[in-house]
């Protein structure tokens, strides 16, 4: 039932970027400005084809790695979901049908262009096997005015031959086989053999369970994924490619290995540039696997397949890999947790794909090569900072280009990601966010709203405003601040402007300071931002004698402004308000800061979800300790008992 990824035709266009200046994933396609997919299905036909669900592909194909034709018998099985006088599929008009049977018997159909429509005169709830003979030649690059094609048939000087590969996203399946492109109806399983000359192998998804010599000249290699999978995410491959093995031991499994068999090609350097990351899967797939959960395929295998393009592609247990690099390797390899295993109900959703994937990136340094973590999270936000129009989330489906947008898709999905990390400020809680968010939607499909609820659910936290202003909002923050102390308190107004104020014209997330202290110890403290200009008084902090950074641990996308010691600086005092009293961090392990502008006392009266008081004090600023309460939800209460005045807070404790 969904997700898309894409594929590089104007090579020499990348080779002119750095990997900082455009995201090797989304070399899947070189495309620039607007660029309108290939998508012929009209509203009605897609409307009639979600009347069928696909259950199955059966493809039976002859192929070779010296050109694009293609023939052979696919078999689509389904099930009708009500009456359904016509299946609506598509097939590109390149190819011929010399056969089309439904249940065994010749079926009538029509052809509008790629639009096959195929008579079943279904009653009810009716199972269904499409068998369709066809043959041809796949469409060339230069029929698409995107540069790209379906299938691609190349010359590969590291092998002094041919390959021929295929690339069925976004929408480009038709062009080799009979599919309904539609991401929201997953297959629940697919099948593929190859007939391909003996001096080749084939490549496809899931477990090689035969490979057949025809005695001919021919071997037929015999694939088959019992997982659900996208129309998008099958795939084959034909040239003379060398296997190259290896195995992982996640811990889930108790000793058992995972099968990684890859497919490589070349000579020298080329080939043991491809073995090396081969090698590292191992150490990325057990890391990936304590964070995310077992390997999705770990009863079928994984490897890598090399082709000659730019990038990587996530085909489902084989990415097509072109360009060999950790964090390439990486990233192919974590979408088998997301976009593959979980897909994305739309193109508008694809950052839940290519930003996970990418954070993946990030995780992956983090662990084993802390010292390339931080500049490439750095490196991100300087990307995104080079312009401020544009949202993670897209309206726009039919722009290949920004679909594919490496600043927003990729680089900005991955950076609101640690953002929300940040939020959260406990990363066993953030690891069971997404852990709770796979086992939710596996095997399926999930919206941007289907994340952010299920985090909400697992971490307590509102996350209404995060998704307004990073996820569906535009631009960034730049933050300046003003400070003051009068002996050991401590005064700060933090206000900050917007990139692109029309849009996004405040951001009411944490910020967090670093301040320097005549102590000599640095102390980083997080403030919740809640406007464009917020005051703070915080009490007892020791002698500050300066702020070192804004956002020290780089959780935030911003630019910083000035930082001004003012000490004509004092809190504006005015009539306590609701808004004015800080509760941090929330959520919590224990201790919490109640931060008041005011030499106010008020009452604190802490809540359980049952509504019994456990905990009563008075307090005008300072620390809460909560550490002896179970974990859960808590309500403080703040109150003047002289004014009337009463606000309540919200907290998780862990």
């Amino acid at each position: 039932m969904k997700r898309y990824v894409i594929f590089l035709a104007l090579l020499n266009v990348f080779n002119a970027l750095t990997q900082e200046e455009q995201h090797f994933c989304a070399e899947k396609y070189t495309v620039h400005g607007k660029v309108p997919l290939e998508k012929y299905l009209s509203v009605q036909q897609e409307q009639k084809a979600n009347l069928y669900d696909v259950t199955g592909y059966f493809l039976d194909l002859n192929m070779t790695n010296q050109s694009s034709d293609i023939s052979g018998t696919a078999h689509i099985y389904g099930k009708t979901v009500g009456d359904l006088d016509s299946l609506i599929l598509e097939l590109h008009e390149n190819f011929s049908i010399s056969m089309l049977n439904v249940n065994g018997t010749a079926a009538g159909y029509n052809r509008y262009g790629t639009v096959l429509a195929v008579a079943v005169n279904a009653i009810g709830v009716t199972e269904f096997d499409l068998e369709v003979t066809y043959s041809g030649t796949a469409p060339p690059i230069s029929s698409n005015p995107a540069g790209v094609s379906g299938v691609y048939n190349q010359m590969v000087s590291a092998m002094n031959d041919k390959i021929t590969f295929t690339i069925s996203t976004p929408f480009y399946a038709h062009q080799w086989f009979p599919v309904k492109q539609i991401l929201r109806d997953k297959a629940d399983s697919s099948r593929v053999h190859l007939t391909v000359p003996a001096v080749c192998k084939a490549a496809s998804n899931g477990v090689l369970e035969n490979n057949v010599d025809l005695g001919n000249g021919s071997t037929r290699y015999e694939w088959f994924n019992s997982h659900p999978i996208g129309y998008n995410l099958i795939f084959a491959a034909v040239a003379p490619f060398q296997e190259y093995l290896g195995q992982a031991f996640p811990a889930q499994l108790g000793g058992a290995p995972v099968e990684i068999r890859s497919y490589l090609y070349g000579t020298g350097t080329t080939l043991t540039n491809m073995q090396a990351q081969c090698d590292l899967i191992p150490d990325f797939m057990e890391l990936f696997s304590d964070l995310y959960g077992l390997y999705p395929f770990a009863d079928q295998r994984y490897g890598m397949m090399a082709a000659p393009f730019g990038g990587g592609m996530e085909h489902q247990t084989m990415p097509t890999i072109g360009t060999w690099e950790k964090k390439i390797t990486a990233h192919e390899l974590s979408h088998m947790w997301w976009g593959d295993k979980v897909g994305f109900s739309s193109f508008s959703d694809i950052w839940l794909s290519e930003g996970m994937a990418t954070y993946s990136e990030y995780l992956m340094l983090q662990n084993l090569y802390p010292s390339e973590a931080t500049p490439v999270l750095l490196g991100w936000h300087s990307n995104v900072k080079t312009g401020v129009a544009g949202s993670v989330y897209h309206v726009d489906t039919f722009n290949l280009y920004r679909i594919y947008d490496s600043r927003l898709s990729y680089r900005k999905g991955a950076s609101i990601l640690h953002t929300l990390r940040g939020m959260i400020n406990e990363d066993a809680v953030f690891f069971q966010a997404l852990h709770d968010y796979y086992n939710t939607f596996q095997d399926s499909i999930a919206s941007s709203a289907d994340f952010i609820q299920r985090v909400e659910t697992t971490t307590g936290l509102d996350l209404t405003e995060f998704a307004d202003q990073w996820l569906y909002g535009q631009g960034y923050p730049k933050y300046a601040i003003r400070w003051n102390d009068l002996g050991n308190n401590l005064l700060i107004e933090i206000s900050h402007t917007a990139s692109y104020p029309s849009v996004t014209p405040t951001f009411t997330n944490f910020i967090e300071v670093q301040f320097q202290r005549a102590a000599g110890t640095d102390t980083i403290v997080r403030f919740n931002i809640t406007s464009n200009s917020d005051q703070f008084l915080i009490p007892a902090i020791g002698q500050v004698t300066g702020v070192a950074a804004i956002d020290p641990n780089n959780w935030i996308i911003n630019n910083n402004g000035t930082i001004t010691y003012d000490t004509e600086f004092t809190v504006g005092l005015s009539d306590l308000t609701d808004e004015q009293l800080k509760i941090i961090p929330n959520p919590t392990e224990g201790v919490v800061y109640l931060i008041s502008p005011y030499e106010q006392v008020l009452k604190i009266n802490v809540i359980d979800p049952g509504g019994k008081e456990v905990m009563e004090m008075d307090k005008v600023t300072g620390q809460i300790d909560l550490s002896g309460l179970c974990s859960g939800t808590y309500f403080i209460r703040m109150s003047d008992p002289d004014s009337g005045f009463s606000a309540t807070r919200r907290i998780v404790k862990f």
